[in-house]
């Protein structure tokens, strides 16, 4: 990227980009009993964070990634498979691609 375009990225771990998706949104939590669910779809992953708020400051008990967004999930598939006549077929292989991948039973968390 630096080569091309003269920019230079951070590709950054899972576990920051779900420590920076509940700085980005924990304000907008309603307060309640219990935890709260985060989820931060992404154009190249998913997080999934789960946060306590005591005295107003989120703490992240366990989160969980998935490596695909709506970006590479859909390129997956390729434009023609979505703009045929079987893009449905593409879209319920999506669906099932991400219901897979969100069996936590099958895939367990990280706790912090």
């Amino acid at each position: 990227m630096r080569e091309e375009t003269g920019i230079v990225l951070d590709v950054i771990p899972p576990q920051e980009e779900a420590r920076l998706a509940v700085l980005g949104c924990h304000k907008l939590l309603e307060p309640g009993d219990g935890p709260a669910l985060i989820f931060d779809i992404g154009g190249g992953s998913t997080e999934l964070v789960l946060v306590d708020q005591v005295e107003g400051t989120p703490r992240i008990r366990s989160w969980w990634s998935a490596p695909w967004g709506v970006v590479s999930l859909t390129e997956s598939e390729g434009r023609e498979a979505l703009q045929g006549p079987d893009r449905l077929l593409a879209y319920g292989r999506m669906r099932d691609r991400a219901r897979r991948a969100l069996q936590i039973s099958h895939r367990p968390c990280r706790a912090t």
